[in-house]
């Protein structure tokens, strides 16, 4: 068959339409019958192929099938996609909230450059159906369909810098733009049943940063390195919750140990419906449920106690964060200033590669993102507030 494909290939090369003019005066006398023999010739050659292509495709197993059935479906629904529209329906859908302040007390404020301008009663800012999104301010918005597929796929910057055909700078401001987005997914999030919450911890790292204040870390667990034992204000504590039905959180809390505000603040509005809550033996938790009412049941696994009445367990909570670990591993160390970023995007990881087309998903979750560039600009003063004594 390659013989094939390459003979035909030089068929074609040989009588490309810009070489007509030039080979009729020597060999046609009529150049309307040099082109219809060409048509011809191109039209054997396209069934040729058409039955090659055919013959491949039945040899395929049930499965590559399947497969090959599911990336042509995902070509015809991408190539529909229009990242602005989607951002148009979200905000008409959302009653125009202010970006701002988040109140629904808006009124329409004339045009700017053609495009509707509202103003917000309460803080009285003016703003558009862009203002406060992640595409907002980008130069190249045309190119970001083609970049989300490399993203969702988990290249190096480098290389979707490469794929898309922009810089490795923009590739990595556009990286944390959407993952600014889909933070919105985890504020959304809303508790019941059994919800199970545990803590991890994170080496604080300042990778990318060439003015350290401190003595550069060696890779590996070094013998002359003095490591401080337990848990120390080189740690970060992220705080990770889920319940039975699958919804989680993962934020990033404070240094070293958590405490009481930490679990306030992380659970603040998602425990309304007033779920039973199992934990370990942290302090914390147990002042966190007695100020929200909630039943809760400690699991001390140290003490290889892992179930409880046959229900209260803490297994999931621990599987969730044994896959977060080995799931940062392909980055080769995150710096602590983006890990809430990277947590934003574990979160939801999941359900965008099991939904039929990820990236019309993941299209409508930054197109339903409206304070997005607005977290995206507070991740330096967040990460200060962290770091600070």
């Amino acid at each position: 068959m390659n013989n094939n494909n390459k003979a035909y290939g030089f068929s074609l090369r040989c009588l490309r339409d810009s070489e007509i003019t030039a080979i009729s005066p020597v060999f046609f006398l009529d150049r309307a019958y040099l082109k219809n023999w060409l048509w011809s010739i191109k039209y054997i050659y396209l069934c040729k192929m058409n039955e090659a292509l055919l013959n491949q495709i039945n040899q395929l197993s049930e499965a590559e099938k399947a497969s090959l059935t599911k990336q042509i479906e995902r070509f015809i629904f991408d190539s529909r996609i229009d990242i602005s529209v989607e951002e148009s329906d979200s905000k008409n859908k959302s009653a125009n909230l202010c970006p701002h302040c988040q109140s629904s007390h808006t009124r329409k404020n004339g045009f700017q450059y053609g495009v509707q301008r509202f103003v917000c009663n309460d803080c009285k800012k003016n703003f558009r159906y862009s203002t406060g999104m992640a595409t907002v301010h980008l130069k190249k918005k045309e190119y970001l369909k083609t970049y989300i597929p490399y993203f969702l796929e988990g290249y190096s910057l480098e290389k979707c810098a490469k794929l898309t055909g922009i810089c490795k700078q923009t590739s990595f401001d556009w990286r944390h733009k959407i993952l600014a987005a889909l933070g919105k997914y985890q504020d959304e999030q809303k508790f019941s049943g059994i919800l199970e919450a545990d803590e991890m911890f994170f080496e604080h790292s300042e990778k990318g940063n060439k003015n350290l204040e401190r003595t550069p870390r060696k890779r590996g667990k070094s013998v002359y390195v003095k490591k401080k034992r337990g848990i120390s204000n080189d740690k970060i504590a992220v705080v990770v919750g889920c319940d039975r039905k699958g919804n989680k959180v993962l934020k990033v809390a404070t240094k070293g140990r958590i405490s009481t505000k930490d679990a306030d603040k992380i659970f603040e509005g998602k425990v309304e419906s007033k779920p039973i809550l199992c934990t370990d033996g942290h302090r914390s938790y147990e002042a966190f449920a007695k100020s929200n009412n909630l039943e809760h049941h400690t699991v001390k696994v140290s003490a290889k106690e892992y179930v409880k009445k046959g229900i209260y367990h803490v297994q999931h909570v621990n599987q969730t964060a044994s896959e977060l670990n080995k799931w940062m591993r392909r980055f080769n160390g995150v710096s602590t200033k983006y890990l809430q970023n990277y947590l934003n995007w574990f979160a939801i990881d999941k359900l965008i590669e099991e939904s039929q087309n990820p990236l019309k998903k993941t299209v409508l979750l930054i197109a339903g993102a409206f304070t997005a560039y607005n977290d995206y600009s507070k991740i330096i003063d967040n990460y200060n507030i962290l770091i600070r004594p």
